[in-house]
This record gives structure tokens, C-alpha cells and sequence, in this order.
């Protein structure tokens, strides 16, 4: 089983390399999963949000995203370089080499979705659920203006309508 560590995510610049960004569930056998979860989920002194493994010499951050569960796009450059799936409400960037040296036969990249392999570098940015580093975005937090504007709205046209059937 793999030695790890967890601390909290304050700053964490990534050196240029290819990683992989999906559900950190998909990555780790179950038994390492089971370890990773108590660690992080029953730890009064972690915050369960976002935080930093160093796995064998590997850096790999990971944080909740802002719905749970869900489809997620990775935007590279202002263009969409794929999707990712989350059931643990949870996505984390993952180093190739650490991927290429502990997760073999896994294939994260058969089905499509599971993962998104992106060549990035820079300072880690995390706040309630979306990230950016360098180039690269995840965004899960997306719609909540726009649902909030259309409820107001339609609130809005709900009175008109009441206020225009209470003159006839």
C-alpha cells in the first residue's frame, strides 16, 4: 500500500509536466481509497474541501467540487479539451509520472470522460469548487447567477400577471 500524507491546501505551484485531472477514486485501488477517505473525512484537523497528498515523492492536489457529483469540462487556453466524471464530489490533478508508476492497468482513458490528460504549469487558484492554473479552468460552480436571475424574473412576471388578473 502507498505512504501518503494530507495537508492543507494553502499554495501549490505545479512545475510544467503532463497531469490528469479527474475523480481521485478512480485512481486508487479500493482499499487505498477506504484509507484516503478515513484520513481525510474523519480528521477533525483536515478541512474535507480541498487539500494536498504527497504520495512518494508525488504532489497531488484535490478539492470538492461546488454541486458534487457531476460532468465537469477542463478548458485549456479558452478551449474545451474534454470532460471528466466525479462520484466522490471530489476531482483532483493527478501527475502522469505518478499515474504511469502506480496505476498500472488502469485505463482511465478508455471510456471517455473518466479522465482529461492537459500539459499544464503555475500557481494552483481553488475557491468553492472551481480552479485555475495557469491556462487551464475547471469551473463547477457554474449557473447560479443565471438560475437566481431567471427565479427573480420570473417572480417578477408572476406579480405582473397576478396584478394585471386582479384588474379585470
Amino acid at each position: 500500500m502507498l505512504n501518503f500524507t494530507n495537508r492543507p491546501f494553502t499554495v501549490l505551484d505545479l512545475p510544467q509536466a503532463e497531469y490528469i485531472i479527474t475523480d481521485p477514486g478512480y485512481l486508487f485501488d479500493r482499499d487505498m481509497w477506504c484509507k484516503l477517505c478515513d484520513d481525510v473525512f474523519c480528521n477533525d484537523d483536515v478541512d474535507p474541501s480541498t487539500g494536498i497528498l504527497e504520495i512518494e515523492g508525488h504532489t497531488i492536489w484535490w478539492g470538492g467540487t461546488h454541486h458534487g457529483d457531476g460532468i465537469y469540462q477542463v478548458i485549456n487556453k479558452s478551449v474545451d479539451v474534454g470532460d471528466f466524471c466525479v462520484d466522490a464530489g471530489l476531482f483532483a490533478i493527478i501527475p502522469m509520472s505518478f499515474f504511469k508508476e502506480h496505476c498500472k492497468g488502469k485505463d482511465l482513458f478508455k471510456t471517455e470522460g473518466l479522465a482529461v490528460k492537459v500539459e499544464m504549469m503555475g500557481r494552483v487558484y481553488y475557491e468553492d469548487g472551481d480552479l485555475s492554473c495557469g491556462s487551464v479552468s475547471v469551473q463547477t460552480s457554474f449557473g447560479e447567477e443565471e438560475e437566481e436571475e431567471e427565479e427573480e424574473t420570473s417572480f417578477e412576471e408572476d406579480l405582473e400577471e397576478e396584478e394585471e388578473e386582479d384588474n379585470y
